[in-house]
Order: C-alpha cells, then sequence, then structure tokens
C-alpha cells in the first residue's frame, strides 16, 4: 500500500501559493471551452442572464394570488380560484411585450396607457391551454386546440405540428376594420407589391383579406368553412441563441384562387366543441371566440407582443 506523508498530502490542499495556479487553470480550460463551442457558450451566457432576471423576481418564483377568469369553450367565463406561480421564462416575456407596447394606430412608439403593464402570452401545447399573465396574475386561462401532428418538431409547413418558441406577433385580422393591424416588417418586406399592399396597408384591405379566408372550402363540400372564426392573431419566428427562427409558412398566398394569409397563427374556429382541447389544425393553435375578442379588443395582444408556444 503507497502511504502519504502528511508532508506530501499537504502539497494537494489549496494554499496561498498554489491558489492562483488553481484558478489559472480552471480559467484556461473555460476559455479552450468557450472558444471551441460557441454554441455552447451563448447558451450558458442565456442561461445566466435568465438567472439574474429570475433572481430579482422573489426566491426565482413570484406565487400568483388567487384570481383571474378561465374561458370556457361556450364562450363563458368562470372565477379561477387557486394560486398559481409563474417561472422568470414568463417574467422575461412579459418585458419584451411591456417593451414592445405600440400605439393603438400601429406605429413603433410608447403607449402611456400600458405603462408599468406587463404580459405574458403562454401557450402549452401538452396541456392544451393558454395562459395570460399581466402584472403577476393570470387573466385569462382557455382551453386551446393545437395541430394534428402532435407534440413533434415542426419541420415544414405540411407537417400539420405547432411549432414551439418564440414568436412575435406580425399581423392581426378580423371583420372589423378598426382592429386590423399590420406589423411595419410585413410592410416593409411586401412594399412594391401592388397586390400585397392593398390589403396589408389599411383596416379595410385586411378585412377583405380576412374574409377571403373564411371564404375558402378546404373540406371541398362546396360551402365557406369560415376555419378562421371570429379572428386571426398571425405569428413570426423569432430565432435565439444563433439558432434559426420556429416555422411559421410563406405569409400571402394563394388557395383555390383566392389571396389568403398562410402563417402560423392563433385564431377562432366554427367548430368549438370538437376543436378545443384537441389536436385537429393543420398547425395553428385554436382559440374560443371569447378569449379572442378579449385578447384584440382590450389591446392584451397586439402587433410586436411575444407569444411563447412550448
Amino acid at each position: 500500500m503507497i502511504q502519504f506523508s502528511q508532508t506530501t498530502s499537504n502539497r494537494f490542499k489549496p494554499n496561498k501559493h498554489n491558489k492562483p495556479l488553481i484558478w489559472i487553470s480552471i480559467g484556461s480550460c473555460l476559455a479552450i471551452i468557450f472558444l471551441t463551442q460557441p454554441v455552447f457558450a451563448q447558451q450558458v451566457l442565456d442561461f445566466y442572464s435568465e438567472l439574474n432576471v429570475e433572481s430579482r423576481i422573489s426566491g426565482g418564483r413570484r406565487h400568483l394570488p388567487a384570481g383571474g377568469w378561465r374561458c370556457q369553450p361556450n364562450g363563458s367565463a368562470t372565477f379561477q380560484p387557486a394560486s398559481k406561480s409563474y417561472d422568470a421564462d414568463s417574467f422575461l416575456i412579459a418585458k419584451q411585450n411591456e417593451s414592445n407596447a405600440l400605439p393603438a394606430n400601429g406605429s413603433a412608439g410608447f403607449q402611456p396607457a400600458s405603462k408599468g403593464s406587463t404580459t405574458a402570452v403562454i401557450i402549452d401545447r401538452a396541456k392544451r391551454e393558454m395562459k395570460v399573465i399581466q402584472n403577476g396574475k393570470i387573466i385569462q386561462s382557455c382551453k386551446i386546440g393545437i395541430g394534428r401532428g402532435g407534440l413533434n418538431r415542426k419541420k415544414s409547413m405540411a407537417d400539420n405540428v405547432t411549432p414551439t418558441g418564440r414568436f412575435e406577433v406580425d399581423i392581426i385580422l378580423t371583420s372589423d376594420s378598426n382592429l386590423n393591424k399590420t406589423s411595419d416588417q410585413l410592410l416593409r418586406k411586401y412594399k412594391g407589391n401592388t397586390k400585397a399592399v392593398s390589403y396589408l396597408s389599411s383596416g379595410d384591405g385586411l378585412k377583405r383579406l380576412f374574409a377571403n379566408m373564411n371564404g375558402l372550402d378546404f373540406d371541398g363540400n362546396g360551402k365557406p368553412d369560415t376555419a378562421y372564426g371570429a379572428a386571426y392573431i398571425g405569428l413570426n419566428g423569432i430565432s435565439k441563441s444563433g439558432q434559426a427562427p420556429a416555422i411559421t409558412g410563406p405569409k400571402l398566398s394563394t388557395y383555390a384562387g383566392k389571396d389568403y394569409w398562410f402563417s402560423i397563427a392563433l385564431h377562432g374556429t366554427p367548430d368549438e366543441e370538437k376543436n378545443l382541447g384537441n389536436a385537429n389544425s393543420g398547425g395553428c393553435v385554436h382559440l374560443p371566440k371569447s378569449a379572442l375578442q378579449t385578447l384584440i379588443s382590450n389591446e392584451t395582444i397586439k402587433i410586436g407582443s411575444i407569444v411563447e408556444i412550448k
């Protein structure tokens, strides 16, 4: 058996002489990892950035007081008692939505009415549920429907999967011209496209586009499907940590000779009993009519709002 004398073993104990060498060795290893693995390095930085925000919430999690309203498929609302909690990720989304707040006319700038207000919109595919968290309280909780492709990773618009990640609202379509909005990014994208601009540049144009969409006959029975229900909130994927954004579609497209908006979205359904709580969509998120109307009319969701799907 090999035995170490007290003098020999003391050489391996940290002391004022070898501590600098230990830290130099650790620092060198970390530097090599960060230089050779940039994606990992970015993930570490993102983690500590969110951890820093999380530490500003009490204990990393904030408990929500009882309260809030739960939307039912039939449009009724019931009080949501139980206490809930949300994590730092929801807090980060809420803060980003606060910074993205836009005036009612859709132009960029500060909106006094929403000063101090933070809103997070979270879609949970597995639970088939949407939660809207505002100023630390769940103000809306609804049953939703997802794509019939299930909980898989989205690879194309043809796989019927609802994608996961963070998304930005870039278009709002309803039958009310005053509620319709388009992002500046879309206007820049379609600048010079006369047909697209005729839809995107005004509330009336967006109303016509939405009427086209609800007039489509996807099932081939010779009648309009009204597939998008009361409203349509289009989403655009946001890239993170050098990763490509989630697939959200080509946007302005044509079906059976009619122009329509082909994108991942939160939208209504003509059959809430069948589709809410189930996986029947082509990849979009089905919402009850009452939830859509509240989100849009109260400007809980607006152009630039962040939605997380997990």
